[in-house]
């Protein structure tokens, strides 16, 4: 894994913090999908990182498929 992928990944996980912190459905989302954990988990293991993405991309397709807003 490059240094500028784990930046983004520190920074993506800084970012949800952030998010979090100023939202309660937000931080409810996060703790329920264990996205901390995960973001943890990768460290600098490329498959690891491409397992979240689609986990993501998962995620964010039930939510359209239920229903959900799209933002």
């Amino acid at each position: 894994m490059t240094t500028e992928l784990a930046n983004e990944i520190k920074y993506l996980k800084i970012k949800l913090v952030y998010q979090a912190g100023r939202e309660a459905s937000v931080k409810d989302f996060v703790d329920k999908a264990e996205l901390l954990s995960m973001i943890d988990a990768i460290q600098n293991d490329t498959k690891k990182y491409e397992e979240f993405a689609r986990y993501i991309e998962a995620l964010v397709a039930y939510r359209k498929f239920a229903g959900g807003d799209s933002r």
